[in-house]
């Protein structure tokens, strides 16, 4: 795995918690992430979501290469990854559903209109 740029090398990820949100089925929180950190493989238990809201990272999964920058929301299922951050860091707000409330939800079925918007009200009723 390469670096997002010559200027310094990734280290492993420090991060830092600002703000959670705990409901039944439902942790939200926001994560500040060091610049040029990463993230070694990892995968997601049940439905996730991120929503960048400052900096950016590049995401790895398999041969699949996302450049995840401010505004950008990234859901994840289940698949395993990793993530550079880079030069500026990055800051997120993350959203983890329990698979059945995710059931319940989208009656098992994942539909991409608007979750920007749903991301970013959860986001705002934390402060």
């Amino acid at each position: 795995m390469g670096n997002l740029s010559n200027e310094a090398p990734a280290a492993l990820a420090a991060r830092r918690i600002r703000r959670v949100l705990s409901q039944p089925g439902l942790h939200a929180f926001e994560a500040a992430y060091d610049p040029w950190s990463r993230l070694p493989e990892h995968g997601h238990a049940g439905p996730f979501f991120t929503y960048v809201l400052r900096g950016g990272f590049v995401e790895r999964a398999g041969h699949q290469v996302r450049q995840c920058s401010r505004g950008a929301v990234i859901f994840h299922d289940q698949e395993s990854h990793t993530n550079e951050v880079s030069g500026a860091g990055t800051v997120s707000f993350n959203v983890e559903l329990d698979p059945e409330l995710w059931c319940e939800l989208t009656d098992g079925v994942w539909s991409s209109a608007g979750p920007s918007l749903v991301l970013l009200q959860r986001y705002r009723s934390m402060r």
